[in-house]
C-alpha cells in the first residue's frame, strides 16, 4: 500500500514537471524570438531565470522516476544531482532578486543610464556565484545533498560541512525572497500613487484611461499587457484583433499623442486645468 501511494505521487509529480518544462520552453522561445523582448533587460534576465528553472525541472524528472521505480543511483550520481539542484535553486533565488531590482529601477526612476547595461551584466553574472559555491561544497566528501525516496524529500548528508551548507542556503534564500517581496510591494505602492494622482486630475477622460492601461503599465512597469498580447498574436496571427493590440509600442505612443492633442483642442478653455 505504501508503494501504491508513492507510485501515485511519482506519476503526478512527473506529469506536473512535464507541463512545467513545456511552459518554460514556450515562454523562453517567445522571448528569444521577439526583438522587443530580447532587447529589454528584464526579459534577458527572465531567460537566465528560465534556464535555472529548466535545470530544476530536469532534476525533478529524475526524482519522480526514482519515486516511481524505487531505485537509487550510485553515490556519485546522487551527489551530482543534488549539487545541480542546489546550484539551480541558489541561482534562481539570486536572479529573482536581480529581476525585482531591475523592475524597481525601471518603474521608479525610468531614466536611461549608459552604465546600467554593464552594471546589470556584472550583477547577473555574480548572481550565479552562490550556486557555484554550494555546487562545489555539495560535491565534496564533507557533505552532500540527496533525494530520499522514503521521505520523498531532499536531505543533507551528515558531514563536517553540512551545517555550513545549510546556513549558506538560508543566507541566500531568505534575503532574496524578502528583498524581492519588498521591492515588488514598493513597485505596486508607487503605481498606486501614480494612478491616484492621475485619477485626481479633473480633465482626465477615457483617452487617459486607455493610455494608462495600454502604454504606462506595459511600457514602464512589467510589460505584462504587451507580453500577453504578443503571446496572443504569436498563436492567432490570422485572427482579427483590435488595432491597439496590433500596434507596436512606439506607434501606439504616437497614436495616443495624436488623440490626446485632438482631445485637448476640443476641451473648452474654461475647463482646461491652466484656467482653473
Amino acid at each position: 500500500m505504501e508503494y501504491f501511494y508513492q507510485l501515485i505521487i511519482g506519476c503526478c509529480y512527473l506529469a506536473i514537471v512535464i507541463v512545467a518544462i513545456l511552459l518554460n520552453l514556450l515562454l523562453t522561445y517567445i522571448v528569444l524570438t521577439t526583438k522587443d523582448f530580447i532587447r529589454n533587460s528584464s526579459f534577458k534576465l527572465l531567460v537566465e531565470f528560465n534556464v535555472t528553472l529548466l535545470l530544476l525541472c530536469c532534476v525533478h524528472v529524475l526524482t519522480s522516476l526514482k519515486t516511481i521505480l524505487q531505485v537509487d543511483f550510485n553515490d556519485i550520481g546522487e551527489r551530482l544531482i543534488g549539487a545541480i539542484t542546489n546550484f539551480a535553486w541558489m541561482a534562481a533565488m539570486a536572479l529573482n532578486l536581480v529581476i525585482a531590482a531591475d523592475r524597481f529601477h525601471v518603474v521608479v526612476f525610468s531614466k536611461h543610464n549608459s552604465k546600467k547595461k554593464w552594471i546589470l551584466f556584472v550583477v547577473s553574472v555574480l548572481a550565479w556565484l552562490p550556486g557555484c559555491i554550494l555546487f562545489a561544497v555539495d560535491l565534496t566528501p564533507n557533505t552532500g545533498y540527496v533525494f530520499s525516496i522514503v521521505e520523498s524529500n531532499w536531505i543533507y548528508l551528515e558531514g563536517p560541512w553540512t551545517a555550513f551548507a545549510q546556513t549558506f542556503e538560508q543566507c541566500v534564500t531568505f534575503p532574496s525572497l524578502t528583498g524581492s517581496f519588498v521591492l515588488y510591494v514598493l513597485i505596486f505602492v508607487y503605481i498606486a500613487k501614480v494612478n491616484q494622482s492621475l485619477q485626481s486630475s479633473k480633465w482626465k477622460k477615457p483617452i487617459l484611461a486607455k493610455a494608462e492601461s495600454q502604454i504606462f503599465l506595459p511600457g514602464r512597469i512589467t510589460h505584462s499587457h504587451h507580453f500577453s498580447s504578443r503571446i496572443f498574436l504569436h498563436f492567432q496571427r490570422r485572427m482579427r484583433v483590435p488595432v491597439w493590440l496590433r500596434l507596436g509600442g512606439e506607434q501606439r505612443n504616437r497614436e495616443f499623442g495624436r488623440e490626446l492633442s485632438l482631445y485637448q483642442l476640443s476641451v473648452p478653455l474654461s475647463d482646461h486645468p491652466c484656467c482653473l
